[in-house]
């Protein structure tokens, strides 16, 4: 029976997307600044351990980074600083590169530059900012309410609340869903599109409820 037009359109993109991430995988392969992975599962062998970093406190500072990882870093020096090696994976829409810590997740671009790294609070890993830890074990300040006192100006866009001005996007607070409660701190210009589209959200009465 033949195909439905539909149908072998469908089958034609997934067919052209794979051949797309096989092409940029084999770009990549050879470049030595892409350091060591740990291989996915397949159907004959479990997925290795994700390993955590080893520094255990990172300071984030706007358009820097969680010191002492810092944006702009390639893959190899990410892991030279975590002494861990990665789980890695091409982001949805082929237009990035991701490694998997247990307790960070760390984004590139395609010329395996760092533009995003992410936490979330029950990764056993302290995150400071302006001398306060706001996530991990040893956090005492809500992120979203301590990002606000800098930034007065949030926007939200699709569960995240964006603070343009400190390069940062916080997820699960402002709705109360611990579930998906992260951080995400990105390069200059990592969320401006997002911004763009999102739409203004008031924080005061959040931030009120925190400190009472």
């Amino acid at each position: 029976m033949p195909c439905k037009l539909g149908t072998r359109k469908s089958i034609d993109a997934s067919r052209q997307r794979s051949l797309d991430r096989q092409a940029i995988l084999e770009r990549l392969a050879a470049d030595p600044r892409l350091g060591p992975w740990l291989p996915v599962a397949t159907s004959e062998a479990k997925p290795f351990k994700l390993q955590p970093v080893e520094p255990s406190t990172l300071g984030f500072v706007p358009f820097e980074g969680p010191l002492p990882f810092r944006f702009g870093m390639a893959p190899s020096q990410v892991q030279s600083l975590a002494g861990a090696v990665p789980r890695r994976d091409l982001s949805w829409n082929l237009e990035g590169l991701n490694d998997h810590f247990s307790n960070l997740r760390v984004g590139y671009t395609l010329d395996l530059a760092v533009d995003e790294y992410s936490a979330w609070p029950d990764a056993d890993l302290t995150v400071t900012f302006e001398g306060e830890a706001i996530l991990g074990p040893a956090a005492k300040t809500d992120p979203l309410a301590a990002f606000w006192r800098v930034d007065p100006d949030p926007r939200e866009e699709v569960g995240f609340v964006i603070f343009r001005s400190l390069g940062v996007a916080v997820s699960g607070y402002h709705d109360n869903d611990p579930s998906q409660r992260a951080i995400s701190f990105g390069a200059r210009g990592r969320w401006d599109e997002h911004f763009a589209n999102a739409k203004p959200i008031d924080l005061s009465g959040y931030e009120r409820k925190q400190r009472a």
